[in-house]
């Protein structure tokens, strides 16, 4: 809002849209093969890092159908959204694991920028890409190819 509107407090339309978002639940459904890469880890460590708002975030994830993980980080509780690394590093020192030890999936490309910045493995929804941001690869609308990562 700031770009649109500068030099004003914008807490009460942040607000606002925030209500809007956890609203808007119609419709919402998990990319394909998400449910099955989720159900698989469900007896391991794992997190969501998003580009959205805690409330929005949790609503929409359970509006897909998906379980919530212990960890979430949302873009209100950390200083830098992506394409910076730290909400990977701020989940996997949450997880309690090293980055090195993570991996990412992740659906766009400032994500998959996070990632590789962050020293994270990644599986974009159709592609590999490594820990060297040469490597990153683009993004595509599912995860159907992923393999089960047990």
């Amino acid at each position: 809002m700031e770009h649109f509107l500068p030099a004003r407090d914008h807490t009460e339309e942040l607000e606002e849209m925030d209500c809007d978002e956890e609203a808007q639940l119609e419709g919402i459904l998990a990319v394909p093969g998400a449910t099955q890469v989720v159900h698989a880890l469900q007896n391991r460590s794992w997190a969501i890092l998003t580009s959205e708002w805690r409330m929005p975030a949790e609503a929409r994830v359970l509006a897909a159908g998906l379980p919530l993980p212990k960890v979430i980080v949302p873009v209100d509780e950390i200083r830098n959204g992506k394409p910076h690394p730290e909400g990977f590093l701020q989940a996997a020192e949450r997880l309690g694991v090293a980055p090195r030890e993570c991996l990412v999936f992740e659906d766009t490309r400032p994500g998959i920028e996070a990632g590789v910045s962050a020293g994270i493995a990644g599986r974009g929804p159709s592609h590999n890409y490594s820990s060297t941001p040469s490597e990153a690869s683009s993004a595509h609308p599912g995860f159907s190819r992923c393999e089960n990562p047990a």
